[in-house]
């Protein structure tokens, strides 16, 4: 199995499981915005050295990282060793309405990426899930991330990949508890 270079890691400073305490769960979580600026985001249910539950991070893989990508998605699976039911989620490839306009030059790198993370995670994980981009962004901005300590500054694809896993483990795993600091007036 080929590890992952850590160089291009950029993981969030998570200050969130020092203020709340975070039920156990039985599943791991990762989440992708799959592109040539790749977002992950990962929820593991027993945190390791770093004590942290929740992680983000951006790799710059370019037009021709398919398969880069496939490795990154296979040895993330490799870091949840031990939990028995792992989840993928996945962006969707979505057309913007402007694109339409545009249809000879649009770029369909962000489409084979997806189709990548799909098969991937059908022969890999436990689960995928597949999300629409409004679907995570409708909800999780940018101000309710900072109040959970998960929004990375600056990192557009990390951030919207922790969309992703925010929503899914509020509204589809019936996490609650990730709505009580955002009832927080400060």
């Amino acid at each position: 199995m080929t590890s992952i270079p850590r160089d291009p890691l950029i993981p969030i400073n998570n200050h969130f499981q020092h203020r709340l305490q975070i039920p156990k769960l039985d599943t791991g979580i990762v989440a992708v915005d799959p592109g040539p600026g790749l977002g992950i985001a990962t929820f593991h249910p027993w945190p390791a050295a770093s004590r942290q539950h929740f992680d983000s991070m951006t790799y710059s893989i370019g037009r021709d990282g398919h398969s880069y990508l496939d490795i990154i998605l296979r040895d993330l699976r490799g870091y949840f060793s031990g939990i028995e039911f792992i989840t993928l989620i996945i962006e969707k490839f979505e057309f913007r309405k402007d694109d339409a306009e545009f249809r000879d030059r649009i770029d369909f790198t962000a489409a084979e990426y997806v189709g990548i993370s799909k098969l991937v995670g059908w022969r890999e994980y436990d689960s995928t899930v597949m999300q629409g981009a409004a679907e995570a962004k409708g909800f999780w901005d940018a101000t309710k991330m900072r109040k959970l300590g998960l929004y990375a500054p600056g990192q557009r694809h990390a951030n919207d990949a922790m969309r992703h896993l925010l929503k899914y483990m509020a509204f589809d795993r019936n996490q609650k508890w990730l709505f009580t600091p955002l009832k927080d007036k400060s």
